[in-house]
């Protein structure tokens, strides 16, 4: 039996002056002929078409040549009635953009297994992201109870929350969104890296929420790394917010390297200013928290898809006032002398 492919849900179609043009994102192809034809061989493909033989040198045959070599054709069958009523039901087509298996995308969703170190500002935002797109193994690290404080930015508690512990709030209000997730809380304060030795060492990512203590990064990189565990990370400021980067140790990353060189790349005056800074802001902004959790969402969501990411190996950089971005791509292997935890000397024990 013949294989059958189709033009995948997240290519736009638009008819154009002498043909149709297909895009997906930035991304275009112009396709020249008669309108009426094109229209009909797009809908056609949309619904799926047998693979045109190799030898077909035919109009059809040419256009479905042309949108497999930018990658917009799967072999997935049309979605079926199985999403109906799901919070991601219209998710699945936008995996197009990830790649040519949207439907096994979102199953690579459903089976991630995902720690969240601290449940704030960007970790209750993550895991609500994390949830509502169909991840259903959550792991949720925190010490802290809910404050009135928090309810400017932590929108996934509300003031019935006040005074309960942040990961079983986190879990009753996740569980109402998705009554079938499982979310492991863990209440914990983390100084060392031994704190995490509760966390399974098989999770598909751990997210560094959290902004104390101030080597957080380095003590969650501590554990993953030894577990092979890949580590996203973001946090806010005043007037900026970074996410990113995500490192996973089989590819070589490694958080000392990354952050070496990111230093070494900052001014006489950077420096000094970063070096003064050893406590987190006591001051929030809900939308600027909002911002940066939602493009750590972004790119979490899209490495457990697809395992790919804006900031694989990268950091973004975010400053609110002008809505600039720039992006530090660290070093692709690590440099570090052979260890436990491959730590060059100069960085601060974990």
């Amino acid at each position: 039996m013949a294989e059958t492919i189709r033009l995948l849900d997240s290519v736009d179609a638009t008819t154009c002056a002498g043909g149709m043009l297909l895009s997906q994102g930035p991304r275009a192809l112009r396709a020249r002929g008669p309108k009426t034809w094109l229209e009909r061989a797009v809908a056609e493909f949309r619904d799926g078409v047998a693979v045109p033989a190799p030898d077909d040198r035919g109009a059809f045959a040419r256009l479905v040549g042309a949108l497999r070599q930018q990658g917009w054709v799967t072999s997935e069958p049309v979605a079926g009635p199985e999403l109906d009523g799901l919070p991601h039901q219209r998710q699945v087509g936008y995996l197009g953009l990830f790649g040519d298996a949207p439907a096994r995308m979102q199953r690579r969703l459903s089976a991630a297994r995902v720690a969240v170190i601290g449940v704030g500002g960007i970790g209750a935002l993550l895991a609500q992201q994390l949830v509502a797109a169909g991840v259903r193994h959550l792991w949720l690290v925190d010490h802290d109870e809910v404050e009135a404080h928090n309810l400017n930015r932590q929108h996934l508690y509300v003031r019935a929350d006040i005074g309960v512990p942040k990961v079983a709030a986190a879990a009753t209000r996740l569980a109402a969104t998705a009554p079938d997730v499982v979310v492991t809380g863990v209440r914990r304060r983390i100084t060392t890296s031994d704190d995490l030795a509760d966390l399974p060492q098989d999770l598909d990512l751990v997210v560094v929420a959290a902004d104390s203590p101030a080597d957080i990064a380095g003590i969650c990189w501590a554990w993953a790394a030894l577990a092979q565990v890949p580590v996203a990370m973001a946090a806010v400021g005043l007037d900026t917010g970074y996410w990113g980067p995500l490192l996973v140790p089989s590819m070589g990353h490694c958080w000392w390297c990354f952050d070496t060189e990111r230093r070494s790349r900052l001014s006489a005056d950077e420096g000094r200013m970063e070096a003064t800074v050893h406590a987190p802001t006591p001051y929030s902004f809900g939308p600027s928290n909002a911002t940066i959790a939602a493009l750590l969402s972004h790119d979490v969501l899209r490495f457990l898809a697809s395992g790919q990411a804006l900031t694989l190996g990268a950091r973004g950089h975010l400053r609110f006032d002008t809505g600039s971005t720039t992006i530090f791509r660290g070093p692709e292997a690590c440099g570090c002398p052979p260890g436990p935890h491959r730590q060059p000397s100069g960085h601060p024990s974990v």
